[in-house]
């Protein structure tokens, strides 16, 4: 079972649906077991989620940064073609690509190409709105996912990357704006 899976299925109120973005799940999973902002309970529930999402990253893409296949696989994601040959050129492509960390484990094994973002600016301000954050400094962070969060290229604000110490809630309600603006410009309630 995949890692996010198994986090879900911690939660038997919630069914699951791996088709939905990560986050949007997490947020119907705190509606479901109605946990609050602020609360340890949903504070402790946001850092397994993140850990289960920096696994799931290892599983689907590797955790090897010299993995021509590794690089291979984010680059099909990306949508990057022709394909480079070599393992420089594929971290370049990606590299120059602006993607979020988080669309890139929602995208895999479904087909969908992961938007890239013409600068690092736009990708924050979509990472920003959407709460789109992945987790920084996770102890199963595999060299691959390191490379690919290298300052310079943080798709997040430093505050939300873990650069300052973060009140418990500050990432959460950050989070919880950008879903609540993405239910919105979708016509939700």
């Amino acid at each position: 079972m995949d890692p996010l899976a198994v986090f879900f299925s911690r939660y038997p109120g919630l069914e699951y649906n791996p088709s939905e973005s990560a986050p949007l799940e997490f947020d119907r999973l705190c509606t479901t077991e109605k946990m609050v902002l602020g609360e340890w309970k949903r504070h402790k529930a946001y850092m397994a989620f993140h850990h289960a999402l920096t696994q799931q990253f290892n599983a689907n893409y590797g955790t090897d940064a010299d993995s021509l296949r590794s690089w291979k696989l984010l680059c099909l994601h990306i949508g990057i073609s022709p394909l480079p040959r070599t393992l420089e050129e594929r971290r370049k492509a990606v590299m120059q690509a602006h993607i979020n960390l988080v669309d890139l484990v929602d995208a895999f094994g479904t087909g969908r190409l992961v938007k890239a973002f013409r600068t690092g600016k736009a990708l924050r301000e979509y990472s920003w709105r959407t709460g789109k954050y992945f987790p920084r400094d996770d102890k199963d962070a595999g060299d691959l996912l390191k490379y690919l969060q290298r300052r310079d290229l943080l798709d997040v604000p430093d505050i939300i990357a873990g650069d300052r110490p973060v009140p418990v809630g500050r990432t959460e309600r950050r989070a919880e704006e950008g879903l609540k603006k993405r239910r919105t410009d979708n016509g939700e309630n």
